[in-house]
């Protein structure tokens, strides 16, 4: 009787090894619909600044993105607006993991290729680990190290062709941008560790998002690139709203 239990218990029909299962297949989907997503975001980027002031694009895809977080707790009634001090840190995170991350990312890729940019952005988890190692940042397992290696070695295999572009001379402002976004975004990833515990995360990224959609825009009207909402082509629009769904 014991031995039956046991092999019952062992058993991967066992039913928690089945949820474990379950979880561990959800979690690899998950994992990989973000990275597809997020792999072909630059496509709709490169696509939306064809037609349109790059950080006007940036400016209105933060709005609406952050509008409709904002929106969805509202209606849930879940509403949690940070308090004292976390309005520094939503602050904070707004100026560098959205409108430096963010606005710098959309302006570069307008003056480099697609590929070049989903190569560009692989590079931001292997500065997490250089800063890890000038920093007392936690310090990341060598294995995850390898996979980070690994996988930016995928995307430089899958974009191959774009290798070449690193010197373009055309593309060197294009670049510049880039890393400075990927910079921005490692050292805004660090900041949200230490600093982002005490409030709900997703209705904090709607406030940053919002926030800062509001000084993209702000800045892109002041700095005179903007075009009339009206004269907005389709093919930004429909850019846009990938990005909301799928990018945000």
């Amino acid at each position: 009787m014991s031995d039956y239990l046991h092999n019952i218990l062992s058993s991967r029909y066992n039913p928690v090894n089945l949820r474990q299962r379950s979880r561990h297949t959800k979690a690899i989907v998950a994992l990989a619909a973000v990275c597809f997503f997020w792999g072909t975001t630059w496509i709709a980027s490169k696509e939306g600044v064809r037609h349109m002031p790059a950080i006007q694009l940036a400016g209105i895809r933060q709005l609406l993105g952050g509008t409709a977080y904002l929106l969805f707790f509202i209606v849930q009634g879940k509403v949690a607006w940070p308090r004292g001090r976390e309005w520094v840190t939503i602050l904070v995170l707004s100026f560098l993991n959205f409108m430096l991350t963010n606005g710098l990312s959309t302006w570069g890729v307008k003056y480099t290729s697609a590929g070049l940019g989903s190569i560009i952005s692989a590079i931001f988890p292997l500065w997490l680990v250089i800063i890890g190692l000038f920093t007392n940042a936690e310090k990341l397992p060598r294995k995850a190290i390898y996979g980070l290696v690994l996988g930016f070695a995928g995307i430089c295999i899958v974009f191959f062709e774009h290798l070449h572009d690193f010197l373009n001379s055309d593309f060197s402002f294009g670049i510049a941008l880039l890393l400075a976004a990927t910079w921005s975004w490692a050292f805004g990833t660090l900041y949200t560790k230490e600093h982002a515990k005490t409030f709900n995360p997703y209705f904090g990224i709607g406030l940053q998002m919002f926030i800062s959609g509001i000084f993209l825009y702000g800045i892109a009207g002041f700095s005179g690139f903007t075009i009339p909402l009206a004269e907005i082509p389709w093919q930004s629009w429909t850019s846009i709203g990938y990005l909301v769904v799928f990018g945000s």
